[in-house]
């Protein structure tokens, strides 16, 4: 197999890898819709002892989202950072191709 096959074959594989992570994705969508509703139907301030309760609460419930959105975040950036490796050891220093695909022209 030589270099530019063994190229295509990685990046049909980070395709597939995107695919997956894009159903992983439309899952949390489901799952946040749910979890929208129900918060949105029982985190109210008359449902706690105390306002201190609620907007710890509240915080709590923040805070998951955030890392959620941050741990997305960190895996997008190493796979996209992966790509851009193996697309640049691929290119010649001047010269379009994959290279170009990131902006800059492969350096």
């Amino acid at each position: 197999m030589n270099r530019k096959d063994e190229m295509l074959r990685i990046l049909e594989a980070a395709v597939s890898i995107q695919k997956q992570v894009a159903g992983i994705l439309e899952a949390k969508v489901v799952e946040a819709d749910k979890s929208q509703s129900w918060i949105l139907r029982h985190i109210r301030p008359e449902a706690f002892d105390s306002s201190e309760t609620f907007h710890r609460r509240s915080i709590e419930i923040h805070e998951s989202i955030i890392e959620t959105i941050d741990g997305l975040t960190k895996m997008e950036q190493g796979l996209a950072r992966n790509l851009k490796e193996l697309l640049d050891r691929g290119e010649p220093e001047q010269g379009g191709g994959f290279g170009d695909m990131f902006g800059g022209g492969g350096d």
